[in-house]
């Protein structure tokens, strides 16, 4: 290959997304910049690694920053819609959801996260972004009492 060519280490960007619709984190980083947009709260957040390593200052609403947004939120947008996965973007934008509401207390109290009862239609939307869901409810208060048994302390 042409070394004229190669991606350098500062063009790659690497995306990331955690949950999905109105709970949707999205990222998008290079070596220098990193781009994060909230679906929940309609946040955005943007950080200049290369100064601030440790995440510190929202640099979203500096002027002097507005390239690498745009490269960063482009890009994670760019990528999604060229795999298919249109949910978190409408009319060249992130969508707009409805504001996430807290699930009521239910037999999951004490879950760190509580799976909806569609979970599994929910994943099949996620396309080729799709896991297994074979990590069941019973499976994931087995692994916490194991957690919590290894946390005890010996004696």
């Amino acid at each position: 290959m042409n070394d004229a060519i190669k991606e350098t280490a500062e063009d790659r960007i690497v995306f990331s997304q955690f949950s999905m619709g109105q709970l949707g984190l999205y990222m998008a980083t290079n070596q220098n910049w990193k781009y994060i947009y909230s679906a929940a709260d309609k946040k955005e957040w943007l950080y200049d690694l290369a100064s601030d390593p440790l995440e510190t200052e929202n640099r979203i609403n500096d002027p002097d920053c507005q390239v690498h947004l745009q490269l960063l939120k482009n890009a994670c947008m760019t990528r999604f819609l060229e795999d298919g996965y249109t949910d978190p973007i409408e009319d060249n934008d992130w969508r707009s959801f409805p504001i996430a509401e807290l699930p009521e207390p239910d037999s999951d109290d004490g879950l760190l996260f509580q799976d909806p009862d569609d979970l599994d239609e929910q994943i099949k939307k996620l396309g080729i972004y799709e896991r297994s869901t074979d990590f069941k409810k019973d499976a994931q208060y087995g692994l916490l009492q194991r957690l919590f048994d290894m946390a005890k302390p010996k004696g």
